[in-house]
């Protein structure tokens, strides 16, 4: 009965069963892209939840809590200010942008990736507050925000450019705590 013999095993190692795709280094690879494209849909979904959940209700406001007498007001803001309301919800999607990688240059693995994908996340949140700034905002807010939307999407273009410098930052910080402090936003 030699049919009933066990079959011997080739010599040499074992063939691992079932085969391991992909490599572990080959997923590494995918790791940044990953929390890149989490950290662009989290922003979305955080200005998306601010602008659905805004108070649609048409009743009159309650009136302000009187102030002492020589007090200053909240930093130049109204009621009315469409673009102060729109602000904290703005700033916190662009602040849950991923940073460029510490310490990057234009040889950086990756960069333009890197640059891509940042320039489409603080795109969509600009698209997103643009229509915000209202004609009706007092001038200095509506000029603030207009500034700010500018001087960034500058910043965006050197940076998908390769001209981006440090001092190109500049501008981007001064703006940005221009409109923080007229909107009352820390």
């Amino acid at each position: 009965m030699e049919g009933n013999r066990p079959i011997e095993a080739p010599p040499g190692p074992p063939t691992p069963w079932p085969p391991h795709y992909p490599p572990a280094n080959q997923a590494r690879r995918w790791l940044p892209v990953a929390i890149i494209v989490a950290a662009i849909i989290i922003a979305t979904a955080v200005i998306s939840a601010v602008l659905l959940s805004r108070d649609t209700n048409t009743a009159a406001p309650a009136a302000p809590a009187p102030t002492q007498i020589g007090s200053p007001a909240q930093a130049g803001t109204t009621d009315t200010s469409s673009t102060c309301d729109a602000w904290p919800s703005t700033k916190a999607a662009l602040n849950a942008i991923p940073a460029l990688p510490a310490g990057w240059n234009w040889d950086t693995p990756n960069i333009d990736m890197y640059v891509a994908n940042q320039n489409a996340a603080v795109t969509a949140a600009l698209d997103l507050f643009e229509p915000e700034i209202a004609g009706t905002d007092p001038q200095p807010i509506a000029d603030a925000a207009n500034t700010y939307v500018s001087v960034r999407r500058q910043g965006m273009q050197k940076l998908a450019d390769h001209t981006y410098t440090q001092a190109d930052g500049v501008p981007i910080t001064a703006a940005r705590a221009k409109l923080d402090q007229l909107c009352g936003v820390r």
